[in-house]
């Protein structure tokens, strides 16, 4: 019975459900002006449309927004100022996309009027972090000269817990974090809010999902503070089967983090049974 309703399930799911990690029109705080052009590709020989939403920062208060993307059989379309049509102009986020069909989209994010920018492709919801699993962004630097952001998004519309560390050249810690994300949540972790006052060269951040069902891409992006000609960096994954071993601080760190899990979706379940109530 379970194996029918998961095969049931499977049929009516979307063929491809990718998100790319980071999308925005906004002046940053250098005072340039970010843009973001989207291109889709249709895969397949029918014509499809595509769902784009857009994801941020606590997406339980209000429903995101969303545009079609209309394709014919192989059509490759340029999509400038998707963000806008998104209606969130001036807002950070990610962007997640659907169709019926396999889709291949990427995105690049520039400045005008000098249009340096960087270059990334959408990745497909499973790609990411399960509790247990683990990612690496390396070459983390904090010298004023280069700006960096760790960008988290929820995939699968569940919660997760994550832990993040900062740790420099030699893997000593410099600093953690941890928190809840929620389902279909983009969140933007600036490394001076971890770093705080330490300067270093070559460091590294690692992402640990740690409570929750939630899947967790991670991206970093690294800007030079004299040009915005910056580059993204991909996670390296260790899946939870790879690794062996916890220190006593990350269990605790594990049983905090699912107390902070089960508090919230208790939260989330009370109010929707008060809404119907009412």
């Amino acid at each position: 019975m379970v194996a029918s309703i998961g095969l049931i399930a499977a049929l009516f799911a979307s063929r491809s459900d990718l998100f790319l990690a980071i999308a925005g029109q906004l002046r940053g705080s250098s005072g340039r002006q970010f843009q973001t052009t989207v291109w889709v590709t249709n895969l397949s020989a029918q014509s499809t449309s595509v769902q784009a939403t857009f994801l941020e920062r606590h997406p339980l208060k209000s429903p995101p927004p969303s545009v079609a993307i209309g394709l014919a059989p192989g059509e490759t379309k340029e999509i400038p100022d998707l963000p806008v049509q998104l209606q969130r102009l001036g807002v950070s986020g990610a962007i997640r996309f659907q169709s019926d069909t396999p889709i291949a989209v990427s995105a690049r994010i520039f400045s005008a009027p000098e249009e340096t920018g960087m270059h990334f492709n959408a990745e497909p919801r499973d790609a990411g972090l399960r509790k247990g699993d683990e990612a690496l962004l390396q070459g983390v630097n904090y010298n004023g000269v280069v700006r960096q952001r760790t960008f988290l998004v929820e995939t699968s519309g569940r919660p997760a817990g994550v832990i993040v560390w900062l740790r420099d050249s030699q893997g000593k810690e410099i600093a953690h974090d941890s928190f809840l994300i929620e389902p279909y949540e983009q969140r933007s972790v600036p490394i001076a809010e971890l770093a705080h006052n330490t300067f270093f060269r070559n460091g590294s951040i690692v992402v640990r999902a740690t409570g929750g069902s939630g899947c967790v891409l991670v991206s970093g992006v690294q800007v030079p503070a004299a040009n915005s000609d910056g580059y993204f960096v991909e996670m390296t994954v260790t899946r939870a089967r790879d690794r062996i071993g916890m220190s006593n601080a990350e269990v605790a760190i594990y049983a905090l983090t699912a107390l902070v899990v089960i508090a919230a979706v208790l939260l989330d379940f009370y109010n929707r049974k008060r809404r119907q109530a009412g």
